[in-house]
C-alpha cells in the first residue's frame, strides 16, 4: 500500500482499517478511552485512533489523525478554557504551559498565530 502519511493528516472513514492494517504500525492503546497510537514504519508519522461517534455501536467507525491534526485541536481547547476560566490564574498558567510544549513537539500547529 501507497504511504500517504507525508500528505494527509486525516483519512476518510472508509479507508482507516484498510491504510491501518496495511500500512500502520500499532505503539500504544488505552482500553478505557478506546485510543489507539500508530505510527508509520516508513516516515516516523504518528497517528492517534479513537472512536468518536458514541451514540453507534462500538463508537462507530474509527477515525485516524496525525499527532500533528490533533494538537491543532488542542491548541484551539486550550485557547477556550484561557478564555473560559480567565478568572482563574491557575488554570490560565497551566494552559498556557500546555501551549507551550506543543509548539516546542510540533511546532508551527498553533492555528492562532499568524
Amino acid at each position: 500500500m501507497m504511504c500517504v502519511c507525508r500528505g494527509m493528516d486525516q483519512l476518510p472513514a472508509d479507508q482507516v482499517q484498510r491504510y491501518v492494517e496495511a500500512h500502520l504500525t500499532e505503539m500504544d492503546r488505552d482500553p478505557e478511552t478506546w485510543v489507539i497510537v500508530y505510527e508509520c514504519p516508513r516516515t516516523g508519522v504518528r497517528w492517534l485512533g479513537d472512536f468518536p461517534h458514541s451514540q453507534m455501536h462500538g463508537g462507530g467507525p474509527m477515525r485516524l489523525r496525525t499527532f500533528t491534526t490533533v494538537s491543532r485541536a488542542i491548541w484551539s481547547h486550550l485557547f477556550l478554557v484561557r478564555q473560559l476560566l480567565e478568572d482563574d490564574p491557575t488554570a490560565v498558567s497551566e494552559a498556557s504551559d500546555l501551549r507551550l510544549r506543543l509548539e516546542v513537539r510540533y511546532p508551527g500547529t498553533d492555528p492562532t498565530a499568524d
